[in-house]
Parts: structure tokens; sequence; C-alpha cells
């Protein structure tokens, strides 16, 4: 019987895995479409999750309402805002800083591999006081081609550590990520 090969790596992904800004970015998008007086649904703000370009929330709003809002940029800038506020009390999901502390013991290499964008990255992992240690960070950067589902941010982060897809685990909460 052979031996599979070892593991050498976990592959974290960001959004509603290492941090919950899922949920956050959600009611930021309720309180806007409250504001219109309409609903976003789960099922409907589900596509978006773990992607980029998945849903565009200000377009459904617009067809729901029947019209353009005039105030499109404005609005888009106070739900980053708002969201950033939630995210803010937000800190590591439950079990993620064990596992953080059991792979540094066990000589595991840990990375970040997020369609998110680096700033956002950055911002999070400073505001949390773990912005060292990680083997690498892969990011799309509102790249539409690089986000996941597409494998290539995975298929970077294993080239940039040297290992084979065998050698690591991915660390996922979405069906994109999962796709991925």
């Amino acid at each position: 019987m052979s031996r599979g090969r070892e593991i050498k790596a976990l592959l974290f992904d960001f959004d509603g895995t290492i941090v919950e800004s899922e949920s956050p970015a959600y009611r930021s998008w309720l309180e806007v479409y409250a504001e219109h007086g309409h609903e976003l649904e789960m099922s409907v703000w589900a596509s978006a999750l773990g992607t980029l370009g998945g849903f565009d929330a200000i377009a459904h709003l617009e067809g729901l309402i029947g019209a353009e809002l005039p105030d499109r940029g404005d609005l888009a800038t106070r739900r980053r805002l708002r969201k950033r506020q939630l995210v803010e009390a937000e800190g590591f999901r439950a079990g993620v800083e064990r596992y953080l502390e059991d792979a540094e013991a066990l000589g595991l290499l840990v990375a970040i591999v997020t369609s998110d964008s680096t700033d956002w990255i950055a911002w999070n992992l400073g505001r949390l006081g773990r912005s060292e240690g990680w083997a690498c960070i892969h990011c799309a950067d509102g790249d539409h081609a690089k986000a996941k589902p597409d494998p290539h941010l995975y298929l970077a982060a294993l080239a940039s550590l040297g290992l084979d897809a065998d050698q690591a685990i991915a660390i996922e909460d979405s069906p994109n990520g999962v796709a991925a």
C-alpha cells in the first residue's frame, strides 16, 4: 500500500473563514435595501459569496425600484464604510487561532487565498495583530478572472510555496471557494 504525501500547508480562505465578514457585508446591504423600501433575499445574495462579480447589489436594487439610483457612488461608499464598521466588531472565527497555533507547532506553512483585496486583508490582519506569519497571501484584487471559483489563486499559492496540491489542505466556506 502506498502512503500519501505529507501535508505541508494549510491554505485559508479569508472572508467567512478566518473572519466573519460575510454576515456584516450582507447586513450592510440589508440596511441599504431597507432605506429604499426593499429586502435583499439571502438566496439572491448567496451568489456573491466567495467570488467577484457574482451579484451586483446596486443593479439588483435599481431593478426592484424601477429606476437608476442617483447617488450610486455615495451609496456604495456608505455601504463599504458600514460593512467595515460592522466587521471591526469581529475577531477571528472560532477555532482559527487554534488552527494557526497548531499549524505552527507542526511546522506547517499557512497561507491566505482570497477573492478579496490585499488592502482588505492587510487591514483585517493588522487590527487582529496577525500581519506576520503567513507564508504567502494571494488576493484577486478586483480581477474577476482570478477570483474563485477559478483555481488561479490556489495554483499561485501552491507555486509560491513550492508545493503540489496533495501537499496542502484548503479551508473554505463557500461553494465558489470549494470549486476553486
